[in-house]
């Protein structure tokens, strides 16, 4: 499949993607996908512990192991998400919940990969010295936003998918997630002007 065609899906034809590719134990772009979680991952836990202190080296090491980063992230918070669809009343179907993660994520995954490239750009390698990167207006939004897509993909995935309980899934997947996401941007925006 072109990229394209992927990210079309993303724009107008999720529930057709779903319908046709998530159940498959690797659907389109799955290894993308991984990658670019973890190496944001990656990226802001190297930055947080002081690990490296250039781009250089950070963007080194997230070649070799954004996948695994990714993977690990795959199988611990796919099983999170795979426990929210049971709660929620959905098919006991790990990998499909697992998959569900991944690709309804990709908006924050993303959007959080990019943020990690544009510090790059705005800071260069002072950006691993600092206690805590500014967090933008432009930040915050670009991230509320993706939130909220990320919550219409997760939530759609799960009902059509999953078979989940309606209201069990307004908890889990909408009320919850953005409880959790707002709050933590919230609280990560405040804390960047307080710093």
């Amino acid at each position: 499949m072109p990229i394209t065609q992927f990210i079309s899906y993303y724009c107008k034809g999720y529930k057709n993607f779903l319908k046709k590719h998530i159940a498959e134990k690797r659907p389109p772009f799955f290894f993308i996908l991984l990658w670019i979680y973890g190496a944001g991952l990656m990226l802001d836990r190297m930055a947080a512990q002081g690990a490296v202190d250039d781009w250089a080296s950070a963007w080194g090491i997230v070649l070799l192991l954004g996948i695994v980063s990714g993977y690990i992230g795959y199988f611990i918070l796919g099983s999170w998400y795979h426990l929210r669809v049971w709660l929620a009343g959905g098919e006991k179907k790990w990998r499909i919940s697992c998959n569900l993660w991944l690709y309804a994520g990709m908006p924050i995954f993303s959007v959080w990969l990019l943020l990690k490239i544009m510090a790059m750009a705005q800071y260069g390698n002072a950006y691993f010295k600092m206690a805590m990167a500014p967090f933008s207006a432009l930040t915050l939004v670009l991230l509320l936003l993706a939130v909220l897509y990320s919550v219409y993909l997760s939530y759609t995935g799960v009902v059509l998918i999953q078979k989940t309980k309606p209201v069990r899934s307004v908890i889990f997947f909408i009320a919850l997630p953005v409880l959790f996401y707002f709050s933590l941007y919230g609280f990560l925006g405040l804390a960047s002007m307080n710093s």
